[in-house]
């Protein structure tokens, strides 16, 4: 089923909200001032569903880091899965297609409804313009062919969450780590076909990274990509200069590092030991893909691209992490998030953390808490980098911890009340959030 060929109806998120009729804002004034299971109103059709997300996705920016924003998420969810209940199929917005992340959560979503998590029992995709077509062509044939009469095609929003047909509600990431977590039992979702493998090896040997070399990529995010939006992204930004001793660890181990990006970062330091693929005449779609399917683990931030390995069964190491209520926690992900301090340069204790800060999600949000985010320094960076390396099973390539490793990051984080439970460095842990 090409992508092109579908000629379902328009993106419902460029559509202009109008507003809900009275039974409806009855419903959603309920809804949010004491948070009952209250199904939504029959008279809410395509147009008064798209009406209430539009102007829950509004209030949800005002009212994100409080009891009511959770309110409105499950209200926000409830109304989407009462118009995707109204199809066998779940019909996805052109958005999911065009980031290189978002086409990750796509192959999540498809992942789920094959499971049953939701009603439908897959997935269709709106035609777009993505920015890699490659991994697109891969997603196709996961994809279900467009239904004869949409009647809700489900938007994507950073906020949003998804109510499962438990009656669940489950973020973004929570589905990307239920989907990780699936695929190392299964399998991973996507392959690279062979002529495509055998290119990008080539490729890789022409600038002296043979076939049988082992490869780890790295992604340092920056604004480059995204300037248009910048200053409410760039928590989950970084420096690749940070990363140098990292790379050189990698790099006396034998193994080769490769920078993913785009032109528009800062070129890598002449003295890391590393390919700063981003910067190279190599760059393309398909060997973004090559490289992270060919990769022995990902080191990356924050960002779309390190979602990519996942697809193939890659380990990934997010480091520099933000928000930390976006945190994946299935078993082939490590994590070292990005340190909250206050104004006078204390770290944020654990529980305050969980309980006012975990949201925060720009630097907007962090200066209304009083708080300001400090980097992973270079020491955490390569004791993270070495604990991954480490505990690599070379048989089936996957991570493989002793029971109890992270049984003090565990623990605290049940004492807080924090729902996830990632996999942290126990180094990084104890240095600096273990509750003594």
């Amino acid at each position: 089923m090409p992508l092109a060929a579908s000629t379902v109806a328009p993106d419902a998120t460029a559509a202009q909200p109008s507003a809900p009729d009275a039974d409806v804002e009855a419903w959603l004034a309920s809804a949010l001032r004491d948070g009952t299971g209250l199904e939504p109103p029959q008279s809410l059709d395509s147009d008064g569903m798209q009406a209430v997300v539009e102007h829950t996705a509004r209030l949800l920016g005002l009212f994100g880091q409080s009891r009511l924003g959770d309110r409105l998420v499950a209200a926000w969810a409830r109304v989407e899965q009462a118009g995707r209940d109204r199809s066998p199929t779940m019909v996805l917005a052109p958005l999911y297609g065009i980031n290189i992340g978002h086409q990750a959560i796509v192959a999540a979503l498809v992942q789920a409804c094959q499971d049953g998590v939701f009603d439908q029992r897959d997935a269709h995709l709106l035609s777009a313009s993505p920015h890699n077509p490659y991994l697109v062509s891969l997603l196709d044939p996961m994809l279900a062919p467009a239904p004869a009469e949409p009647t809700f095609v489900d938007p994507i929003s950073g906020g949003k969450a998804y109510r499962t047909a438990s009656g669940a509600i489950l973020s973004v990431t929570d589905l990307m780590s239920r989907a990780a977590d699936r695929w190392r039992e299964i399998g991973p979702p996507l392959t690279v076909d062979p002529e495509t493998r055998r290119r990008g090896d080539d490729a890789l040997a022409s600038v002296g990274i043979p076939p049988d070399a082992p490869i780890v990529s790295l992604h340092v995010r920056q604004p480059g990509w995204h300037a248009t939006h910048a200053n409410a992204l760039n928590i989950r930004d970084a420096e690749i200069a940070s990363y140098a001793p990292a790379v050189a660890y990698l790099a006396d181990r034998g193994i080769r590092v490769i920078r993913l990006g785009d032109p528009s970062m800062t070129p890598a330091p002449g003295a890391m030991a590393l390919f700063d693929y981003a910067h190279s005449p190599l760059k393309s779609d398909w060997m973004d893909v090559c490289i992270a399917a060919r990769c022995r683990f990902h080191i990356g931030t924050a960002s779309g691209m390190s979602f990519v390995p996942m697809l193939f069964g890659r380990p990934v190491l997010f480091t520099n992490y933000a928000p930390m209520d976006h945190a994946l926690d299935p078993k082939s992900v490590v994590t070292l998030f990005k340190i909250h301090r206050d104004l006078r340069n204390t770290v944020v204790p654990l529980d305050a953390l969980v309980a006012r800060h975990r949201h925060a999600a720009s630097a907007t949000d962090l200066e209304m808490l009083g708080a300001w985010l400090e980097d992973n320094d270079d020491d955490d960076i390569l004791d993270a980098v070495r604990f991954v390396d480490t505990h690599i099973d070379d048989t089936t390539g996957q991570l493989r911890f002793p029971d109890g490793t992270f049984a003090a990051s565990d623990r605290d984080f049940a004492r807080a009340g924090f729902p996830k439970r990632p996999q942290v460095p126990p180094r990084f842990w104890d240095r600096h959030y273990r509750q003594r």
